[in-house]
């Protein structure tokens, strides 16, 4: 065999090999750049353009598969290094949270004159299927006894629309225990029913039945042939969410663990900080225990490019 042929062979097979490494290296540096520039679009929208920053950079994390953000505010009694996701691939996107409490009836009563309130959103007092609300309906309710009506204004989120709307029930009994009226604006539908608010202010609850006033074999009034009944829970209904993947200020670091996060997929609204935040070295996060000094600039700083060369990794 012709050595000299074999090298000359070597090296064409090299240099094809090299070729296409470049040529893919290439495609992957254009595929970044070009999810870059999208992700710079996405910040442009996102951040807020009242607020004074020293730093504002948006780029495409190969690590998390998301855009992330980062914010830098510093001056010179305050700072605070901030990276957010903007495309709410590793944090969920905003959704809807219920946050309970106690219900709070007020009741004053003054001579002729007498008035109610209470708010919170209404609750199933049966799960089964048939029983539960459509939509989360999120309630005030005011009764007044010289107008003899109790006007519950609602708010709903209904296949991603939201919808206000105002029930009146007319007050039958309004006595120093509870409160009774009754609505029956829905008589004329194919499925005429009827609805009984209880207002209860020994117990401090509020109660609404739902009850067909006519019985039907109507397939589809098969559903309301039984009463329902639902409960005003005392709380809120709100959207919510979280997309701070690392915060650095005086206070110290909220920093969400990558693995920590992938575990619960991204839904960490409704989990304590302890499942998914540390202070970036394994400890604590700030939100769960101040640090035993306050952090410098300098601090947050190292602590950020540390972040930043995580999130830039493959």
């Amino acid at each position: 065999m012709n050595l000299k042929h074999t090298s000359m062979m070597t090296l064409a097979a090299f240099s094809l090999l090299i070729s296409s490494c470049q040529s893919g290296t290439d495609a992957h540096r254009g595929l970044q750049q070009d999810l870059n520039q999208y992700c710079n679009a996405r910040g442009q929208e996102n951040f807020d353009k009242t607020q004074s920053y020293s730093r504002v950079e948006s780029f495409f994390s190969p690590s998390l598969k998301t855009c992330v953000q980062v914010e830098e505010k510093t001056n010179d009694d305050y700072w605070d290094f901030e990276i957010l996701d903007i495309t709410h691939g590793f944090l969920l996107a905003p959704k809807l949270v219920k946050s309970p409490s106690p219900l709070r009836v007020s009741h004053f009563e003054y001579g002729q004159y007498a008035h109610a309130l209470a708010e919170g959103y209404w609750k199933e007092m049966d799960d089964s299927p048939g029983k539960k609300l459509i939509s989360n309906v999120a309630v005030s309710l005011s009764c007044d006894k010289g107008e003899r009506l109790c006007k519950e204004s609602q708010a709903s989120i209904f296949g991603g629309l939201v919808s206000a709307n105002l029930v009146e029930y007319k007050i039958s009994t309004w006595t120093a225990d509870r409160i009774v009226a009754d609505n029956d604006d829905d008589s004329s539908n194919r499925c005429p029913t009827g609805h009984r608010l209880t207002v209860d202010f020994k117990s401090n609850s509020v109660i609404v039945v739902d009850y067909p006033t006519t019985s039907s074999d109507k397939p589809e009034c098969k559903a309301i042939n039984s009463a329902s009944s639902y409960s005003l829970q005392g709380g809120t209904i709100g959207i919510m969410g979280a997309n701070s993947i690392f915060d650095c200020s005086k206070d110290g670091i909220n920093n969400a663990v990558t693995s920590k996060v992938n575990a619960l997929n991204g839904d960490v609204i409704e989990h304590p900080y302890t499942d998914y935040l540390d202070d970036g070295s394994g400890g604590p996060a700030a939100t769960n225990k101040t640090p035993p000094h306050p952090f410098t600039k300098a601090d947050c700083k190292r602590a950020l490019d540390q972040k930043l060369n995580e999130l830039r990794r493959e």
